[in-house]
């Protein structure tokens, strides 16, 4: 593997992931990219749990806030998507611009669409390896997408690219007038 060009050592990570041996495999690779602060949960009741008490006393939490969230998508009681829901519509949530990762070894075309839909950020299939997760957080950091809010949706820009053949105009293109301060 290429040498990672980031020091994590400030990062603060939460893994959230019902399987004990994939949340530890996760938390190594984690360390092996050097990140400082990597906590883990065993679903996303817990997660909830824990961000709401870091906003409300981060002393007690032992936390400041969290950097980014891998998530497992299938766990009981509250899964990855409870928990991105969670994140991105409660107003609750500390930090609704809060970078997702959702990981699964259930992996089709409505799970997909069902994530891209609550506004994940980017999706890890299970077996996974050092290389994709480091790509996973790398693509967080370096393209991140504007977010969207509109009355069915928050999150991350879900349109990636242009469409190859479409002449038409650029509707993603902002003016003062589209933008909205959510938070200062």
């Amino acid at each position: 593997m290429a040498a990672f060009r980031y020091d994590f050592s400030a990062v603060s990570v939460m893994v959230v992931e019902d399987n004990d041996y994939i949340r530890s495999v996760l938390f190594g690779v984690l360390q092996s990219l050097g990140c400082g602060k990597v906590s883990k949960f065993k679903d996303g009741k817990e997660a909830v749990d824990y961000l709401q008490l870091m906003s409300m006393s981060p002393e007690r939490a032992g936390a400041l806030g969290v950097d980014f969230v891998i998530t497992d998508m299938l766990m009981e009681p509250v899964d990855g998507f409870g928990l991105l829901k969670w994140i991105r519509m409660s107003k609750d949530s500390p930090d609704r611009f809060l970078p997702v990762i959702m990981i699964s070894g259930f992996v089709d075309r409505d799970a997909l669409a069902r994530a891209r839909d609550l506004g994940v950020t980017e999706f890890l299939a299970k077996p996974f390896s050092v290389s994709s997760v480091a790509k996973k957080i790398e693509a967080v950091i370096e393209r991140p997408r504007p977010f969207i809010r509109s009355e069915t949706y928050f999150g991350p820009d879900r349109r990636r690219t242009r469409l190859a053949g479409y002449n038409g105009p650029e509707r993603r293109e902002q003016t003062e007038a589209d933008c909205e301060v959510v938070y200062e």
